[in-house]
């Protein structure tokens, strides 16, 4: 996981053409992000930030179908929230180009799926990409130092 949370980084500096998404995330999972963000960015000596690790987790679900997507989902919500819908904290990062189309879309390739149109299952998509990311990524450690 730190090696796509590199390579984020590293498009981030040099392409220097990442729009902000501004969107919904579970408040324990936006929790989560701040704080791994914060601590792997003093680790490392590196100016990491949340939305590395938003676009590090979507773009290893990108190519998923809307079946496979409301799958993750569904299992990330039953899993953390007994089947309950949870609530929503905004979030705003700056991600890649390909990530913000992709969280752009995720209406429209979730139509049909269950809550897609109240906007529920896309909190659910982009929530349960980080905290699987964010699960595998406290398993390798802190970050370690550019230096």
């Amino acid at each position: 996981m730190q090696e796509e949370v590199l390579a984020s980084f590293i498009r981030h500096r040099t392409q220097r053409n990442w729009p902000t998404w501004s969107g919904r995330i579970e408040g324990e999972t936006k929790t989560r992000l701040l704080q791994k963000a914060d601590d792997d960015a003093l680790s490392s000596g590196r100016n990491l930030m949340p939305g590395h690790y938003l676009d590090a987790a979507l773009r290893l679900v990108k190519d998923l179908s809307a079946e496979e997507l409301a799958a993750l989902a569904n299992e990330w919500l039953i899993e953390k929230w007994s089947g309950e819908h949870p609530p929503g904290v905004s979030i705003q990062a700056g991600v890649s180009p390909e990530v913000y189309e992709l969280l752009k879309g995720l209406k429209r390739t979730l139509r049909g799926q269950r809550g897609a149109g109240s906007g529920g299952l896309i909190l659910d998509v982009v929530s349960a990409a980080v905290d699987r990311f964010l699960d595998a990524a406290d398993q390798e450690g802190p970050f370690p130092s550019a230096r």
